[in-house]
């Protein structure tokens, strides 16, 4: 029956330890001989994987804890993203182990996590594909090499290859702007002074600069681990052994099945994220200004969540991530608000252009009516009352309306010069021609009375000095 390897006194029931201790000093797969037990291989691996009430409550205080301290975090320096574990995440599988496959735990908690080591340095190796023009050419991140070293800090390459740095677009005014933003000035006269100086600033081990992100470990919550197995074929090659006449890599080697770890498929996970914007608004403003370095740091955990993955065995499907649903509908919402924010806005500016353009209309028709004489203001007043009543159908109020200002002229006679009351006197012959010298339904002797007086004013009009 397989054992732990610990003294009688410590007893066989570890159930309520938690799994790092049952996965490590606890760890129920020995003989009594201390040999690897093989046959009941699969319980005892269940046994490991599985998370007990207490160990479900303390992953769910841990998770509160880092929500209740990341709300206190000033928006603009924090960012929080959701995301789902879409295949097996495995993570610390080079931890020492007997079993040669660790596992990660955060201590004192033995719960698994993902160290925010880790998370940072896959969201750098995803920000380095976003800024390589020859992986990613039709995208447009916005990524670029300074910014990546802004962001998470500067990095020496050892051996930074020609064809790999084309892909970045870097030349010389970028390394002279970033040793200015990070005073460099021991290192600029060197850099710059050399013959390459990309390869060189690559190369350069004295400058030690941190980025202004700072990355928070995970709590993923799991209701249990899983057991995954990787069965090699090639022991006999990476063990110099001989089998079968070969020490060559072949797919008829003896395969050698290997357990390890995972937490499974459909596992949540919180990336939380905190920048340092003071300092990035003095070395990078750019990045700092609404919100830049988030939109940056979005588009570069996408991209890790379907290209690039999280934890171990990336390269054949572990880690992957898909985002949240609730976080991509949220993120839909803020963007048709935003767009509907600015449709609004553009809809006010036009409203101002519009209004704007009418009152210039408006100053031009008053500039240009106060221009005018007498003669030619009552003109064009005589003019528009004489369309209104054509299309009102010589309807009794429009009739009325010309009839007052026939009667005009003559009534500020005193305040028109001669030249005005002369051709005013024409303008009322058009009014009388069209509604009559006399109105309608009067008696003979009425019409020629009425019509001589009219005439006589307009007379008067014309011969006034």
């Amino acid at each position: 029956m397989s054992q732990a390897a610990v003294p009688k006194y410590l007893g066989r029931d570890f159930q309520s330890a938690s799994p790092a201790h049952r996965f490590g000093m606890y760890f129920c797969g020995w003989t009594h001989l201390w040999e690897l037990e093989k046959e009941n291989d699969a319980e005892t691996w269940r046994n490991v994987g599985h998370l007990n009430r207490s160990d479900r409550d303390r992953a769910d205080a841990l998770a509160k804890r880092q929500a209740t301290l990341f709300k206190h975090v000033q928006a603009e320096e924090g960012l929080e993203l959701s995301a789902t574990s879409a295949s097996p995440f495995a993570t610390g599988l080079g931890m020492e182990h007997p079993l040669e496959n660790g596992f990660a735990f955060l201590n004192p908690h033995g719960l698994p996590y993902l160290p925010g080591s880790s998370v940072k340095g896959v969201l750098r190796r995803a920000a380095e594909e976003l800024a390589h023009a020859d992986l990613f050419r039709d995208d447009d991140s916005g990524w670029t090499l300074p910014a990546i070293w802004h962001l998470f800090g500067f990095e020496t390459w050892e051996k930074p290859q020609e064809h790999w740095l084309a892909g970045f677009s870097l030349d010389r005014r970028d390394v002279e702007k970033y040793l200015d933003s990070v005073d460099a000035h021991d290192a600029r006269k060197r850099i710059l002074g050399a013959e390459d100086p990309v390869v060189t600033l690559l190369s350069e081990r004295r400058i030690h600069r941190r980025g202004a992100l700072a990355f928070w470990d995970v709590i993923p919550r799991p209701k249990s681990l899983d057991v995954e197995v990787m069965t090699p074929h090639y022991s006999h090659y990476y063990q110099a052994s001989k089998y079968e006449g070969s020490v060559t890599p072949h797919d008829s080697g003896k395969p050698n099945p290997i357990t390890f770890l995972v937490i499974p498929p459909e596992t949540p996970f919180v990336f939380r994220t905190t920048c340092d914007v003071d300092r990035l608004r003095r070395i990078a403003p750019e990045l700092a200004g609404d919100d830049a370095w988030k939109a940056l740091l979005k588009t570069a955990f996408h991209h890790a969540y379907e290209w690039v993955g999280f934890g171990a065995k990336t390269a054949v499907g572990y880690g992957a991530m898909r985002r949240d649903p609730q976080e991509v509908e949220r993120e839909r919402k803020l963007l048709a608000e935003q767009e509907a924010a600015k449709e609004q806005e553009a809809k006010e500016r036009q409203r101002e252009v519009e209004a704007e353009k009418a009152r210039h209309r408006q100053q031009a028709e008053l500039d240009r009516v106060q221009a005018l004489s007498h003669a030619q203001r009552y003109e064009e007043e005589v003019d528009l009352a004489l369309r209104e009543y054509r299309a009102a159908g010589q309807k009794e109020a429009a009739r009325n309306e010309l009839l007052r200002l026939a009667n005009a002229p003559e009534k500020d006679a005193d305040n028109w010069p001669a030249d005005d009351l002369h051709k005013a006197a024409s303008v009322i012959e058009r009014i009388f021609e069209v509604i009559g010298w006399h109105d309608p339904g009067r008696k003979p002797k009425q019409r020629q009375k009425q019509e001589a007086k009219r005439r006589a004013i307009v007379e008067r009009l014309r011969s006034a000095k």
